[in-house]
C-alpha cells in the first residue's frame, strides 16, 4: 500500500484540497467504502485536505470532510457524504476510450478519472454535478492542479 492518495487535488495556492482514490472494483457498498476510508485514515493518509473522493468505475463515494482535520481516524467508519453515479459521470470518459466499466485495466480507469480530475481543475467541458459544486469543491480547485502518487 502506497503512503499517498492516487490522486491530490490541489487549489490556487498549492494547497492540498481533496484527496482521490481510485480502484477498479464494480458493485462496492458504501459500508466499503467507509471502512476502507477508515483503514487509510489509520495509516495516516488524507490529512490537510478537507474533501475524499473514491472513485470506482460504477460509483463514487464522496466525503466533505470536516472529520479530515484531526490527527486520528475516526473510531468508527464514516459514512460518505454522497455516492453518486460513477458511469454517469464518466461516461463521456469512458465512450472516448470505447471502453466500458465492466471492461477496463486498473491503468486505463486511472487515466480516465485523472482525465475527468483535470477537466474539474481546469473547468473544461464538465457535467455539473451538485455534490461538486455545492460542496465547494469545484470552486477550490479551479485553477489548481492535479498531482498522482506514481508508487500507486
Amino acid at each position: 500500500m502506497s503512503n499517498q492518495p492516487d490522486f491530490t487535488l490541489y487549489d490556487r495556492q498549492g494547497r492540498p484540497a481533496a484527496f482521490v482514490e481510485v480502484k477498479n472494483l464494480l458493485n462496492t457498498s458504501p459500508e466499503w467504502a467507509a471502512r476502507y476510508r477508515q483503514n487509510l485514515m489509520g495509516h495516516g493518509l488524507f490529512r490537510g485536505a478537507k474533501y475524499v473522493i473514491f472513485v470506482t468505475p460504477d460509483r463514487m463515494y464522496f466525503w466533505d470532510g470536516q472529520d479530515l482535520k484531526g490527527l486520528d481516524a475516526p473510531a468508527a467508519p464514516t459514512p460518505p457524504s454522497c455516492i453518486a453515479d460513477a458511469r454517469a459521470v464518466l461516461r463521456p470518459y469512458f465512450e472516448r476510450t470505447r471502453l466500458t466499466p465492466d471492461r477496463i485495466s486498473s491503468e486505463a480507469f486511472e487515466l480516465i478519472v485523472l482525465d475527468w480530475l483535470s477537466d474539474l481543475v481546469h473547468a473544461r467541458d464538465v457535467v455539473p454535478q451538485g455534490w461538486l459544486s455545492d460542496s465547494g469543491l469545484l470552486d477550490s480547485i479551479k485553477g489548481g492542479r492535479v498531482d498522482f502518487d506514481a508508487a500507486a
